[in-house]
């Protein structure tokens, strides 16, 4: 039996582990060691370890980073700290090989000490763009360090190929997130009402914002343009009884003003709430029953469009990165925001995409990757030639 180590940073990349985490516990072959770290330590994140042991599972290490700040400075920080964490826990883990997701700098610290200790590194949702944040520059690292890859497009599959991995080593299997959808339930209306004291509309919008890490325009006008077009939205359109659902922004720079004026806004407007994490099962719950996705979470661009509902994907952050006839994207601007939002919600677009696919796969990635995973631990290396 293999020690396979798994990492994870925050909400973001462990609603997407959840089922490989599931896999690999219940694998003959391999032996899941978690490793928790990063924004799942918070109090101001929602101290989401609580939701990993809720899910049972045995947390083999926690590395707290301190995050007290979100400025440049603190990351950076923060990203040294975590190198420290990792380099002694490996010093006294014997771990054959480590599964890392995404592109957070936590995980980017991982990658780097997994790859000085001599431990494989097997990555998922490599190939992908997002040019309006630091992360696009962190996934292509860590694609760089690892010997396994799991890629979620065709075409994140020939980027990762472009770069010099060997095509027999990259396998696209589709975005595990997705298997949420096929391998647990989801909330009702009346469900969700109980949970959350909320009861939903048929015009909700579900909004998630984080911080353009490499844009050069100003934060605070980036939302303050969302939430004026969210307001000029919701008084034209009184007869429906509009409702804005937030979920608080990432630690990432620059979202502590988002944070507080999400906040502030919602204090200010009975018809917005915030949540500083929902959870994978309220949150895809929500999704199901939102008449749109609004912001710059990739939730909006692979998870969304297996409901069919449209995503307003506003600004930079997630520009390059593959998206389906679902996705309508617009600038930071108030007016093209609410131009973009009333389009989303019209019926001629909602006929648009009333039989849309999703790029991103139907499910059924996590199994697949384990099964890889049993095969190849045994013989993996952390030797690699570069494909031309």
């Amino acid at each position: 039996m293999k020690n396979i180590c798994v990492v994870t940073s925050g909400r973001s990349d462990y609603g997407l582990l959840r089922w490989i985490l599931d896999d690999i516990k219940n694998s003959p072959y391999l032996k899941l060691k978690l490793v928790v770290t990063g924004m799942h330590l918070c109090k101001q994140y929602g101290m989401t370890i609580n939701e990993i042991k809720d899910d049972g599972f045995i947390i083999d290490h926690t590395i707290d980073i301190l995050l007290t700040s979100n400025s440049t400075h603190s990351t950076i920080k923060s990203l040294g700290l975590t190198n420290i964490g990792f380099a002694d826990y490996f010093s006294k883990s014997n771990i054959d090989i480590i599964l890392l997701l995404g592109d957070r700098f936590e995980i980017f610290a991982a990658a780097q000490s997994a790859l000085i200790s001599k431990i494989p590194i097997a990555h998922i949702h490599g190939g992908e763009i997002t040019e309006g944040a630091f992360d696009d520059s962190i996934r292509h690292s860590i694609t760089k360090m690892s010997s396994i890859h799991f890629v979620s497009t065709d075409s994140h599959r020939k980027r990762v190929i472009q770069m010099g991995e060997i095509p027999n080593n990259v396998y696209n299997f589709g975005a595990p997130g997705l298997d949420y959808f096929e391998r647990s339930y989801l909330l009702s209306r009346e469900e969700l009402k109980i949970k959350l004291q909320l009861k939903l509309t048929n015009s909700t919008f579900l909004i998630t914002f984080h911080p353009e890490t490499l844009s050069n325009f100003n934060q605070q006008e980036q939302i303050n343009q969302l939430l004026e077009a969210l307001t000029i939205y919701y008084k034209t359109n009184l007869s429906k009884k509009h409702i804005n659902i937030f979920t608080l922004p990432n630690c990432d720079p620059g979202s502590e003003y988002l944070r507080t004026s999400i906040i502030n806004y919602c204090d200010k407007n009975e018809n917005s709430y915030f949540y500083t994490s929902l959870g994978q099962k309220l949150y895809f719950s929500l999704m199901k029953y939102s008449s749109a996705v609004i912001g710059n979470s990739s939730s909006g661009l692979i998870e969304a469009p297996h409901f069919s509902i449209p995503t307003i994907n506003i600004g930079n952050r997630q520009r390059g990165r593959t998206f389906g006839s679902s996705i309508l994207h617009c600038k930071s601007e108030t007016k093209e925001i609410l131009d973009t939002i009333n389009y989303a919600t019209s019926d001629e677009f909602k006929r648009v995409i009333l039989n849309s696919s999703n790029p991103y796969g139907q499910g059924g990635a996590s199994k697949k990757i384990v099964e890889i995973l049993e095969k190849e631990a045994q013989n993996i290396s952390n030797l690699k030639k570069f494909y031309d």
